[in-house]
């Protein structure tokens, strides 16, 4: 109970979007995506490093990564994340697509807040670009 009281109390993360040209943005089949938050005065938030590897996709397919850092014990609280949608429309042509999303609080971690990260794929791994999906 207690810790779902200092879970209310806490303030609402900032929630950003980065909007991708329409064309995508092209990326090797498997490599590392590092994206930087920075406030208003330029100084950096948080850089996220995501590991990727989309060489077994096929063409015409889509998917994404999502990883989320969690704090505190288990289920543990988002304090920050990042949504990488991808996708194949042709054999061995790999993009980053519409967006990426990012989740970020307002302020930096405690220096003892236990701090895990975890990443999702969707299941199936991969579907159909045409395809909704939920949680997508």
């Amino acid at each position: 109970q207690q810790q779902q009281q200092q879970q209310q109390q806490q303030p609402l993360p900032y929630v950003g979007t980065v909007s991708l040209p329409a064309t995508g943005y092209r990326v090797p089949s498997r490599g590392l995506v590092q994206l930087t938050v920075f406030n208003p005065s330029g100084t950096p938030v948080k850089t996220f490093l995501v590991h990727y590897d989309v060489s077994e996709m096929p063409c015409g397919t889509k998917t994404f990564i999502r990883q989320k850092v969690l704090v505190g014990a288990a289920p543990g609280v988002l304090r920050y994340g990042v949504h990488l949608k991808l996708c194949s429309p042709r054999r061995n042509r790999y993009f980053l697509y519409k967006y990426v999303r990012v989740v970020f609080p307002f302020r930096q971690p405690d220096a003892n807040e236990h701090i895990e990260v975890v990443h999702d794929r969707p299941r199936p791994r991969y579907f159909p670009l045409g395809a909704r999906r939920k949680g997508e």
